[in-house]
């Protein structure tokens, strides 16, 4: 089991690094809107939620409960110019430390595999988005082309291979389908393609 800096140097830095701008990118164009404040929930060491700052003028709140993650996000914002525009917060995506109805766009890209309550997480997502507030919570590589070229190069890692198809079998489109049915929110939609899986909530 890698700890977070090799996670983050192996992987975020290493074979990940090229998607976070792209999905950041399908983010900002699907909700056509430069602006805000977004919170990145399940963080990591903060690529995505950095990659949006960049992009735009959201505030962003990079959220992890591994307080190893928080200090890489830490190091990220100050490496790359945004202290004025990325916050980074110890919080799990079952107690989002961030008010009711206060945030316009939530994130969160391969988090959810590893939330202890999955409901529970994201009706705190639910909670703390602003009315006409927009989530996109889920995996991916970006596009197809990311998801081919990065999987044939991890394809001789059996331990990532096997963690990789473990979370899958878990995380099937019909789990997350389900998933959304029983937390009772009603604006919602689900991507599914060779690129990943995102649940789509509106409020």
């Amino acid at each position: 089991m890698m700890n977070a800096k090799e996670f983050h140097n192996k992987l975020v830095q290493g074979y990940f690094r090229p998607i976070y701008s792209v999905i950041a990118e399908n983010i900002l164009k699907k909700i056509q809107t430069k602006g805000g404040i977004c919170a990145d929930i399940g963080c990591g060491s903060g690529n995505l939620g950095i990659e949006i700052a960049r992009k735009s003028n959201f505030k962003v709140f990079n959220i992890d409960p591994n307080k190893d993650f928080i200090e890489l996000s830490i190091s990220q914002t100050i490496e790359n110019n945004l202290t004025d525009q990325v916050i980074s917060l110890k919080g799990s995506a079952e107690h989002i430390p961030l008010c009711s109805n206060s945030i316009d766009l939530v994130v969160s890209r391969g988090s959810i595999y590893f939330w202890k309550d999955q409901l529970k997480g994201l009706l705190e997502v639910y909670r703390i988005m602003k009315p006409g507030g927009f989530a996109y919570i889920g995996g991916g590589m970006g596009n197809t082309f990311l998801a081919q070229k990065i999987n044939q190069q991890l394809s001789t890692d059996l331990n990532w291979l096997a963690r990789k198809n473990e979370r899958y079998r878990k995380n099937l489109p019909i789990h997350h389908k389900l998933l959304m049915k029983a937390s009772g929110i009603s604006n919602w939609e689900l991507e599914s393609s060779q690129e990943g899986t995102w649940i789509l909530i509106t409020k």
